[in-house]
């Protein structure tokens, strides 16, 4: 039986969960007209938590609508842009019979590639008239969605000269949308730069876990999708291992349908004690690495000492965290918030702490011992 869980990145899974308002919202927007400030959306949260996710499902909305997709890439924007992706598009777009054309999507990368069910180049040396020139060809009712990925990863005089050309089009009426999604932290400091007036301007969606009964409802009825059991109060067990987490979701839920599927086809608390190690290994190198690599000692020794003091995965007293590390709290009160910014740690009610990835704790505490069996 096929897995139906998908634990890859970027890639939507058979069911989603949480709350899809901001994704209808933009769809709202793209059919509402070239002034709808809907059109322009910044997501950002961390690792695993489904930002490519949600920009995949922008790009679908769009699609239904007739609207082009352009997918960006963050390392090199725009000369793949104005020098292969829209002059392709446009001479693919030229030769379809004019009343049958209908672009669903493209890709602006290395390469330039570009998919289409139908629809009319030369190059032009710049953005704005590229851009200018691929919306001169779409039917009425059609416009350009530009999504960009890993924005915190994009040049800041490249990112300008984009969105300058979006916000330059859409003063011009013309149906042009952007949305991106990047790092908090990433985001935040690519915010400071003066050429990103246009971003700061943006619809701003910061995602969030999914509820306990949305993530129990994704486990269950994804596990069903491959008819295999997963109920009850191992059901229970394996939604609060998640924390709503939505990588994490699908991790857990694909290897507890791998261990169910060969025997029997129902999810046991046995299964569940099985997977946990493994999982919460790939999610330390594949989400809580990653997630730490560019954070100073400073803050990393608050969160080590946020790990020591903590009891599972329950919030911690944060004056705890100060009498750990030998300090007061106004010591470490700018470590404290610079994880917040980082959307590394969050208050869930005043005085206490806990960490937004899950199991970052576990990660954080197994990663300072190394058994290698011989000591």
């Amino acid at each position: 039986m096929h897995n139906p869980f998908i634990p890859t990145f970027g890639v939507s899974p058979l069911i989603l969960g949480g709350d899809g308002d901001f994704i209808h919202a933009f769809g709202a927007g793209l059919a509402s007209g070239p002034g709808d400030p809907r059109r322009t959306l910044l997501i950002s949260g961390p690792r695993g938590i489904g930002k490519t996710v949600a920009l995949n499902e922008l790009e679908d909305q769009a699609a239904r609508l007739g609207w082009i997709v352009l997918r960006a890439q963050p390392y090199d924007l725009v000369a793949p842009l104005v020098n292969t992706a829209i002059p392709d598009a446009l001479h693919t777009v030229r030769q379809q019979d004019p009343d049958k054309r209908r672009i669903t999507g493209l890709s602006i990368s290395g390469v330039g590639g570009f998919r289409t069910e139908s629809a009319g180049g030369d190059s032009t040396p710049s953005l704005i008239s590229s851009l200018n020139k691929l919306c001169d060809e779409l039917p009425d009712g059609s416009g350009a969605l530009i999504t960009l990925d890993e924005v915190q990863s994009v040049n800041p005089k490249q990112l300008w000269e984009l969105t300058a050309a979006v916000q330059d089009l859409r003063r011009d009426g013309r149906d042009v949308a952007f949305a991106a999604a990047g790092l908090p932290d990433g985001v935040a400091a690519l915010l400071q730069h003066p050429g990103t007036t246009f971003l700061r301007r943006a619809q701003h969606v910061t995602l969030a876990p999914m509820s306990p009964q949305d993530t129990a409802s994704v486990l269950e009825n994804t596990a069903r999708e491959g008819s295999v059991d997963l109920s009850g109060p191992v059901l229970d067990r394996a939604a609060a291992t998640t924390r709503g987490y939505p990588f994490l979701v699908q991790l857990l839920g694909y290897h507890l349908f791998e261990q169910a599927s060969g025997g029997g086809g129902t999810v046991t608390e046995r299964h569940l004690e099985a997977v946990t190690p493994d999982v919460l290994d790939t999610l330390g190198s594949l989400v809580h690495e990653p997630a730490l690599l560019h954070v100073p000692q400073s803050e990393q020794d608050y969160l080590a000492a946020m790990a020591d003091v903590q009891t599972g995965q329950d919030a911690v007293p944060s004056a705890a965290v100060a009498k750990r590390l030998g300090k007061t709290a106004q010591q470490v009160s700018m470590a404290r918030q610079r994880l917040i910014d980082r959307e590394l740690i969050y208050s869930p009610r005043r005085g206490y702490l806990n960490f937004v990835i899950p199991h970052l704790g576990y990660h954080l505490n197994k990663r300072q011992t190394h058994d290698t069996g011989w000591d």
